[in-house]
């Protein structure tokens, strides 16, 4: 039995049917982490009573509830619970099969290009408890896969950045094998545990 943990992005509530209901394929049992993606944490998860640490926790607890595979999935806002869940509980967790799938991450630890420039703590891409993570970006998503521009410049490459964080980090259509890497990619590359998927 493999229970998905989903963990909605910021005033969305798309993740049973987010890249094409992958949370529901393969008999999973589908079951949403209600944290508050109502309010804009602007702390980037760092204040003990914002709602991404707040979910973080309460992710924690779903993950102690549940039996046997656990896959947490998540995008947007709800991916970077996930990453403070990775920073605050990974190295002394423990459990013995437990995996993260993670879209359009603000937090995501990609490189060259990763996550928005104004995320201070990206998601770690090991850990002590060895945990796999999938980070899957779309190549225009200014959010997870934020093309460097020399700062203070207002470039093209600035502009499309910003352009991708409204027009496509709210679309990921894309199909996922039942590992839940995309059937796809335009590159990857592995760092750790992490494995980075950049999709069209």
């Amino acid at each position: 039995m493999t229970t998905c943990l989903t963990l909605n992005p910021y005033r969305g509530d798309v993740m049973a049917e987010w890249c094409q209901s992958w949370a529901t394929q393969d008999g999973k049992i589908h079951t949403p982490v209600e944290w508050d993606n109502q309010t804009r944490d602007k702390s980037q998860g760092e204040n003990a009573s914002g709602p991404i640490q707040l979910g973080a926790d309460m992710l924690d607890t779903a993950i102690g509830a549940a039996t046997g595979s656990v896959i947490v999935f998540g995008h947007g806002d709800g991916a970077q619970v996930a990453s403070r869940w990775l920073l605050k509980y990974a190295d002394t967790s423990g459990y013995s099969d437990l995996k993260f799938i993670l879209t359009g991450n603000p937090a995501s630890a990609a490189t060259p290009n990763g996550h928005a420039p104004w995320m201070s703590h990206p998601t770690p891409t090991s850990t002590v408890g060895g945990y796999p993570i999938i980070d899957i970006g779309r190549a225009s998503d200014g959010y997870c896969r934020w093309v460097p521009t020399e700062q203070g410049s207002m470039t093209s490459g600035f502009f499309s950045n910003l352009s991708g964080m409204l027009r496509d980090h709210i679309l990921y259509d894309i199909a996922l094998e039942s590992t839940g890497a995309p059937t796809s990619y335009l590159s990857t590359a592995t760092v750790g545990d992490a494995v980075f998927y950049t999709v069209d």
